[in-house]
């Protein structure tokens, strides 16, 4: 993901100020979407003079999710985002909105899957001092042994703080704010797939996915 100059500095600039940043949760949050989005825009800059021709695919159908549809689903996480991390920022914060916060940016912001999940779960977790890093190694075996995405970390994690029911919340926390961002990409993804633009805006933002991982 990060073959060239370009590529290699976004990952720099990620990694650097996602570890810098753990334990300043609202500075890691603005800094891990500064990363992303800044990394796809400046993408646009660096590779402005590349002639990348359009994909050729087949037709995609319908999937029953118009437009403004798919843009309401997009967008529903983020206004809740910016408001559990502001309360997440300030003092006598509400317990459930301390427990659900971690795994609330760590759905809305993740951009690559597992690798992506661990270390910033992790670095999320111990910040707040929910769990420590013994506990959250117990947890990624256990994860490893058993099928299912590495998500499903986040039930074992909130059992320790919440039982059942912190189990149940986090996970949900953690997996719906992908979930609806997937079904609201959909009636974009025929453009999505074949735009030279987007192309290249993924290039950037892949790398400082990347750097999230370290």
């Amino acid at each position: 993901l990060a073959k060239d100059r370009f590529t290699k500095v976004v990952w720099g600039f990620a990694c650097i100020a996602t570890f810098t940043t753990a334990t300043m949760p609202l500075v890691n949050a603005i800094l891990i979407l500064v990363s992303l989005l800044g990394g796809g825009m400046a993408a646009l800059v660096v590779y402005r003079d590349e002639l990348t021709k359009p994909v050729e695919v087949a037709e995609v159908p319908s999937v029953g999710i118009s437009k403004s549809g798919g843009m309401i689903l997009l967008s529903i996480s983020w206004p809740v985002l910016l408001l559990v991390t502001v309360l997440d920022t300030m003092g006598q914060t509400p317990p459930l909105i301390t427990m659900i916060a971690p795994y609330l940016r760590v759905g809305c912001l993740v951009f690559g899957g597992g690798p992506v999940v661990i270390p910033l779960l992790l670095l999320q977790l111990s910040a707040s001092g929910a769990i420590d890093a013994h506990e959250f190694a117990l947890g990624f075996g256990l994860v490893q042994m058993l099928p299912g995405a590495m998500y499903n970390l986040a039930a074992f994690c909130g059992a320790l703080t919440g039982g059942i029911q912190g189990a149940c919340l986090c996970w949900a926390v953690m997996v719906t704010p992908g979930v609806l961002m997937a079904l609201g990409a959909l009636p974009y993804w025929q453009v999505v797939r074949t735009e030279p633009r987007i192309q290249r805006v993924l290039t950037g933002v892949n790398a400082g996915a990347a750097g999230l991982t370290g």
